[in-house]
């Protein structure tokens, strides 16, 4: 998992300072999780990502951690963007997301994904946003 995630770190670090954004990976220990799918687990962590680097505002900062908690390893990933609007999280955590409502291009139909494809490999999503940021926070279980 901490590969996986330093990958994606060094590869998404220069699109954030193209926009001024600190991008910060803090990982405690190396992690295995498995088995899974290593593509469809890249693809939820880069849509986590990109929405954080998409609404984050310039010169603020993002940041990926990895902990091991007891019975799992959690993901977050932090911003200090304007957050989501109450609609749109309402309408991510039902499982229903009208792209009829999108204005700015903030459907929330990414986000959606990203919990299709952390429901299909076993990963708990946890979502908080307000308007000093969004901290999206990946569960995954562990058999210790």
């Amino acid at each position: 998992v901490d590969k996986v995630l330093a990958d994606i770190h060094e590869e998404w670090e220069i699109a954030a300072e193209e926009k001024k954004i600190k991008l910060q990976f803090h990982a405690a220990g190396k992690h295995v999780w498995g088995p899974s799918n290593v593509s469809l687990f890249r693809i939820m962590i880069q849509n986590a990502l990109t929405n954080a680097l998409k609404y984050a505002g310039e010169s603020s900062r993002i940041d990926m951690r990895l902990l091991q908690k007891s019975g799992h390893l959690e993901i977050q990933i932090s911003d200090q963007g304007p957050g989501i609007p109450k609609e749109i999280m309402e309408q991510i955590q039902s499982g229903t997301v009208f792209l009829k409502d999108a204005q700015n291009d903030r459907s929330g139909f990414g986000l959606l994904l990203m919990h299709k494809i952390a429901l299909f490999l076993g990963i708990q999503v946890q979502l908080e946003s307000d308007n000093k940021g969004t901290l999206v926070s990946f569960l995954l279980p562990t058999s210790n």
